[in-house]
């Protein structure tokens, strides 16, 4: 049968053109924010850690003075900030306690904080000084799929602006590719079946965070191990437990193309890029929007390896939608 997560999967095209549609008028006051701003604190949990840290390489990109932490861990990182610092915070539902209880801390301190929130009407909409509305639809599947690649679009969206680049055209751009990665699906369902149950996933740079959000979606809907690491880090280690029995897959781009050719040595890995020699093919002429594709192929292949495993896609079962205790 047809899950929820299959169908959040597939509104991705259509919830990229929505949400662009949505943020973009609030793009010049958040720029303004941040561009009078010391140190941008940028926090969230599980997918929305990850739209942190492409945050934080989208503004350290653009010479602004980010850090992304995970929300759990905000009395550490929050503890010498300034009074020209800024705080944004991800969130799907707007609910999450981990999520509150920083944005809570943030206040109190009596500092500037943005919220990137999914939809009106949410807890940490009330302690923010400013929210962004997402307005992916709701997300009934616990995986978040389509939120988080919306919140990659808010950010995206952001780089757009502070390069003087025209959204438009780029935006539905990426949507069409995002449409061509999903109608070949059963491409990703074949690779699935031949999925050995540990995995790495390799990349580098600002791709990166799509091995963390694409270990995290194969381990929390198909239950397996998936170990994300930055390419040049697999040699310092993690090399010694690669074999033929690991399904490895790379994120290729120029600077990891001698890497992959080393590790040939040990596995065949699966490339995902734009190259002959791709077994996922994405073409992508913009580097900062490959976290919003190359993400889409973990998702799928997560979803229907849960499938051949047995387990229920849409409810992991030690997981919830929201958390709402410590």
């Amino acid at each position: 049968r047809i899950m929820l997560m299959h169908d959040e999967i597939m509104e991705e095209p259509e919830v990229i053109m929505k949400t662009y549609r949505s943020v973009w008028q609030s793009i010049p006051r958040i720029r303004h924010e941040m561009e009078n701003s010391r140190l941008i604190f940028i926090t969230g949990d599980g997918s929305s850690f990850h739209a942190s840290l492409y945050l934080e390489h989208i503004l350290m990109d653009n010479s602004l003075n980010a850090r992304a932490f995970p929300a759990t861990e905000y009395d550490h990182y929050f503890k010498n900030s300034d009074k020209n610092d800024l705080a944004i915070i991800f969130s799907q539902s707007g609910e999450n306690v981990d999520v509150l209880n920083a944005a809570r801390a943030w206040k109190e301190k009596g500092k500037r904080l943005i919220s990137i929130v999914n939809n009106e009407g949410s807890s940490l909409e009330e302690i923010s000084d400013i929210s962004v509305f997402l307005r992916a639809g709701k997300e009934m599947a616990i995986p978040a799929t389509k939120t988080y690649v919306s919140m990659l679009i808010f950010s995206y969206s952001l780089h757009l602006s502070l390069n003087g680049i025209e959204g438009d055209e780029r935006i539905s751009l990426i949507s069409q590719r995002v449409k061509e990665i999903i109608k070949n699906e059963r491409i990703l369902e074949e690779i699935s079946e031949r999925i050995n149950e540990r995995i790495f996933i390799l990349a580098s740079g600002l791709d990166y965070v799509t091995a963390l959000e694409g270990s995290l979606k194969l381990m929390e809907t198909a239950g397996v191990i998936s170990m994300p690491f930055y390419m040049g880090e697999v040699f310092h280690g993690p090399i010694e437990i690669i074999d033929e029995n690991s399904t490895v897959f790379v994120i290729e781009n120029d600077r990891i193309k001698g890497s992959i050719e080393k590790l040939l040595k040990y596995t065949k890995p699966l490339i995902i890029g734009d190259g002959i020699k791709s077994d996922i093919l994405i073409q992508c002429k913009f580097k900062e929007a490959g976290p919003i594709l190359n993400v889409v192929p973990f998702q799928l292949i997560s979803y229907f390896l849960a499938l051949r495993r047995g387990r229920d896609p849409d409810r992991p079962p030690r997981l919830k939608k929201v958390v709402t205790h410590g």
